[in-house]
């Protein structure tokens, strides 16, 4: 198999996938727009081999027969593109969220029973790899890949973790691999020698007791003398997966794996890919030239631009539209939905926006104020559609709250986005007009065939004593650090809230998180070091919740709160606010009804939003339009794809 380019679409859950495990016109869509801009090698989510035992309620299937041809159809689709297919076959073991857990051993990160397989069983399940494997020859796919990653039921095999075994299939690394060659052995058989087989595996499980360097050379050597084609690296397992697919609040050093997949490299003939948060297309090139992979893995940046391959064959990263690493796909699919991503609208809505390039669009003058994450999108999607754009704000820079929304630590991608519309709003040439503030001579001198309001929110100052010189909104104390004072109350522990906390801590402890304990209690490990030249203010958080962090996706949340804790933020959750008072700030506990004060010098409003819909009577002979949080505060995600709606709501 010949790739045209060094960059593989790595396998991802989508919920794309119609009930039953096939393929639908949404999948297909998806991996189509992957494959059109320029993946050399397409590695389709994880199908399950077992129908009974999968990790989602839609998860997509190789079981039957008639799966075949909608596979048969999605690969021509991509083979189109000159793109070669590859399909993750998987068993999911003791850590399927679905059906009855059967695995190495009685080991899971999830509360219910596992049973071990028995010998006879664990044959069963090889030949359900084997039938799976000729499905997909049969409907096209160019190579198998066997997900023996990331703790799943090949994986569950592979680890002391999770293996305690002490027949053959457990003890030594060649007894506990046995499944595995087995499977490789008798897919070569039915498949011919010359059809490539893959295997993905962890090469680090971040969890005590976990694979080492040594066992992941010693793996791959294995691999290569059982046959297999090539190896693709990745890590973690289900109880750490979140030094797999890192948060903005984790330590995000691009290509964390590169230093052992060298090593790997090094051991091994067969093309080595790699996973490891690899976002910049110079750093993968330098990776490849330094010996740490020959392929590289693309995830979460396949989500956020479809085009990532085409821009970087191209040159041009500076059209690259970045991921934030905000967890937001992992948390829709979380809930059970399809994948969606914060800053690409388009995710998982391929086919709706495929007339979106202003063939069945009338020219229209439209004026868009407001230059936070709605209106930069609704000037761009509108301008791409074949309209005349004016964007309009007040401000004397673009990005509305999404500037003080990229200052705590670990949101610097908030800036590469707004960075990324300045650049996009150029080439469109959309006509920006910033310290600009909206008027009804602004609205006589655009001419303007519509008008959309992209006002967003503001915070309300309910509160008694809230209109005080010393309570600032979050996004005054974040553009303007020099007001805040020593002692500092934020009303409102949801994400808003604690990063402003983290924030005016200025890190004061720096926390590294290393693994977790094990795979089945998944208690975060990590150690810590004092900042000496740091000067962290007095942080109190209040919260009416009995959590802080509860609107976030709950493992970034749990970084969060450990570093708060760390560095010393007192946290009063189930309490509100009574009144703010000169120093000083009243609280009642909503549980005992106790009212007590704290002395404080600067308060912080972090919650109450309520949108700013302004209504000019200027406007009357224009057809209005409004946006996002002007009309219900939400997340940057909706905020996004509002504003990319208008291209579809302005014809």
């Amino acid at each position: 198999m010949v790739v045209k380019n060094r960059m593989v679409m790595a396998p991802m859950n989508t919920n794309f996938s119609n009930e039953n495990g096939a393929v639908t016109e949404q999948m297909i869509s998806y991996f189509e727009q992957r494959a059109k801009n320029e993946v050399g090698l397409i590695v389709v989510e994880a199908a399950s081999v077992v129908e009974s035992l999968i990790n989602h309620a839609v998860q997509p299937l190789m079981t039957h027969d008639k799966f075949v041809p909608g596979w048969w159809e999605l690969v021509d689709r991509l083979h189109g593109y000159d793109a070669k297919v590859s399909i993750e076959l998987a068993y999911y073991g003791s850590e399927a969220e679905i059906g009855e857990l059967r695995s190495a051993s009685d080991i899971s990160h999830y509360s219910r029973p596992v049973r071990p397989l028995t010998v006879d069983e664990i044959h069963e399940i090889e030949n359900r790899f084997v039938d799976a494997a000729i499905r997909a020859k049969t409907a096209g796919f160019d190579a198998i890949t066997l997900h023996a990653a990331h703790g799943y039921g090949l994986a569950q095999f592979l680890t002391p973790l999770y293996n305690k075994r002490t027949d053959e299939y457990g003890g030594s690394l060649e007894n506990r691999m046995q499944m595995l060659t087995e499977i490789i052995y008798k897919c070569r058989q039915a498949l011919g020698k010359n059809y490539p087989i893959m295997v993905r595996y962890s090469i680090n499980e971040y969890c005590e007791g976990g694979r080492d360097l040594e066992e992941a050379v010693a793996i791959a050597k294995l691999l290569e003398a059982a046959g297999v084609n090539a190896i693709d690296l990745s890590s973690g397992i289900p109880a750490s997966g979140l030094f797999n697919v890192r948060p903005s609040g984790l330590a995000n050093e691009e290509g964390f794996l590169s230093t052992w997949s060298k090593q790997i490299k090094a051991a091994v003939s067969i093309p080595v890919i790699c996973a490891g948060m690899l976002r910049d297309p110079d750093m993968m090139n330098k990776h490849i030239e330094d010996g740490c992979m020959d392929l590289v893995a693309l995830g979460r940046v396949l989500l956020a631009d479809e085009a990532f391959c085409l821009k970087a064959v191209r040159g041009e990263n500076n059209r690259i539209r970045r991921c934030l690493g905000c967890q937001e796909c992992f948390a829709t699919l979380n809930k059970g939905m399809s994948v969606r991503c914060t800053v690409n609208p388009k995710l998982g809505r391929d086919h709706m926006f495929k007339d979106s390039a202003g063939s069945h669009t009338t020219p229209m003058r439209i004026l868009v104020v407001g230059t936070g994450p709605s209106g930069l999108s609704a000037a761009l999607s509108l301008q791409n559609a074949g309209h005349q754009v004016v964007l309009a704000d007040k401000a004397d820079k673009l990005g509305g709250t999404m500037l003080a929304a990229a200052i705590p630590p670990g949101k610097q991608s908030i800036s590469e986005l707004i960075n990324w519309y300045a650049n996009e709003l150029q080439i469109a040439g959309v006509e920006l007009r910033l310290s600009c503030e909206f008027n009804e001579q602004l609205v006589q001198m655009v001419q303007s065939d519509r008008i959309v309001f992209a006002t967003g929110a503001k915070y309300s100052r309910i509160i008694a004593g809230s209109d005080r010189y010393d309570v600032l909104t979050a996004t005054e104390a974040l553009l303007h650090p020099e007001r805040v004072g020593n002692r500092v109350v934020i009303i409102g522990g949801g994400a808003s809230g604690a990063e402003i906390a983290e924030y005016f801590c200025d890190e004061a402890v720096k926390v590294a998180f290393d693994g977790v304990d094990s795979a089945k209690d998944r208690k975060l490990l990590y150690h810590t070091r004092k900042r000496k030249d740091a000067k962290p203010r007095q942080v109190n958080i209040i919260e009416m919740q009995d959590r802080i962090c509860a609107d976030m996706y709950e493992e970034s949340a749990e970084v969060l709160r450990i570093k708060l804790h760390e560095n010393g933020v007192k946290v009063y959750t189930t309490t509100g606010v009574q009144r703010i008072e000169e120093n000083k700030v009243w609280l009642k506990n909503l549980q005992s009804g106790e009212e007590f004060s704290i002395t404080v010098d600067t308060v912080i409003l972090a919650a109450g939003l309520q949108p700013n819909h302004i209504s000019p009577h200027f406007c009357n002979d224009n057809i209005v339009y409004y946006l996002a949080d002007c009309q219900q505060p939400g997340k940057i995600r909706d905020a996004i794809y509002a504003g990319t709606m208008m291209a579809k709501r302005i014809k």
